[in-house]
């Protein structure tokens, strides 16, 4: 998990992944369970926003072979632990719809994620957890 600060707040995000098209390696009789040898998607907090008003930025890119499908959850202070859906199957759910927006990262394979919050970010520690698969079926670790 990678911590970020902004404004008056943090955020943090967490890629969540089961293994896909992983190998076994076998040692003994033990057998344990690795992730493919292939690039796996990444996910970068590329800005946090300086006000409540403003974006949280993120990529999600995998270059080869692209980005199959991507789903951004996030815990806002004062959501006792309930998880919103942010973005999900190529469109954002409220209250992130309003004035978020994707931009095609083409030659990088995914998104850039522009997120805004109507009502704005409370001061705090927003945490995000990221589900991000590639059109090969691997997934971020």
């Amino acid at each position: 998990m990678a911590a970020v600060t902004g404004f008056a707040q943090a955020v943090t995000f967490q890629r969540v992944s089961s293994i896909v098209g992983g190998r076994v390696q076998r040692r003994g009789s033990a057998t344990q369970v690795l992730p493919p040898a292939a690039v796996v998607p990444a996910v970068l907090v590329v800005s946090t926003p300086t006000d409540a008003d403003g974006a949280i930025v993120v990529e999600v890119t995998d270059p080869n072979p692209g980005m199959a499908y991507t789903g951004v959850f996030a815990v806002v202070p004062g959501s006792n632990g309930r998880e919103d859906v942010v973005y999900r199957r190529g469109v954002f759910k409220y209250p992130y719809i309003a004035r978020s927006y994707v931009v095609a990262l083409d030659a990088l394979g995914g998104v850039r994620l522009h997120i805004y919050r109507t009502g704005g970010w409370p001061v705090g520690t927003t945490a995000f957890t990221t589900d991000a698969v590639d059109a090969g079926g691997s997934v971020a670790p």
